[in-house]
């Protein structure tokens, strides 16, 4: 069984092929806010330690966002309005891609394989747990506390979410 302590995910470093386009921009992100570039301070939910918002703060809850977009998806959750509908039943959502998961239910679709057995998932999230539950032996395990992770990359988020 791997096993990751904290000390080894740190030395690893957005742009390294870890943690993809999407964490060296963040980092980017935060260090420009850390230089006085317009950052409001503060952690953000769902985001790395040391990420901070950028003045786009939620007027109803108050939640910050780094980019513009982000915040336009997030205020429609304080309205009513789902433009998105499911066509074979009433099911509707705010983002296009909730309707397209939740389509798999109709069809069937499976699109995520687990690469250990012949078991398929319709959500990435359900091949998580399917891999913790049926492959334990083969995650990675948190030095700090119990948890058990599929991947690298699930590992590294709880790494710094839970232990940052």
């Amino acid at each position: 069984m791997l096993q990751y302590d904290e000390a080894e995910l740190e030395a690893r470093a957005p742009g390294d092929g870890l943690y993809g386009e999407a964490a060296a921009a963040a980092a980017a992100a935060a260090a420009a806010a850390a230089a006085g570039h317009g950052g409001v301070g503060g952690a953000l939910d769902g985001f790395p330690a040391g990420i901070t918002s950028q003045a786009l703060l939620c007027p109803h809850c108050g939640r910050g966002y780094t980019h513009r977009s982000t915040l336009r998806r997030h205020l429609l959750s304080h309205t009513a309005d789902k433009p998105y509908a499911c066509g074979m039943c009433g099911y509707r959502a705010i983002q296009r891609s909730d309707v397209t998961r939740h389509m798999r239910t109709h069809t069937g679709e499976k699109p995520y394989p687990c690469p250990h057995c012949r078991h398929r998932a319709s959500q990435s999230g359900d091949l998580d747990r399917h891999i913790v539950a049926v492959h334990s032996d083969l995650c990675l395990e948190c030095r700090v506390c119990p948890h058990r992770a599929p991947t690298e990359a699930s590992m590294v988020m709880h790494m710094r979410k839970k232990h940052a």
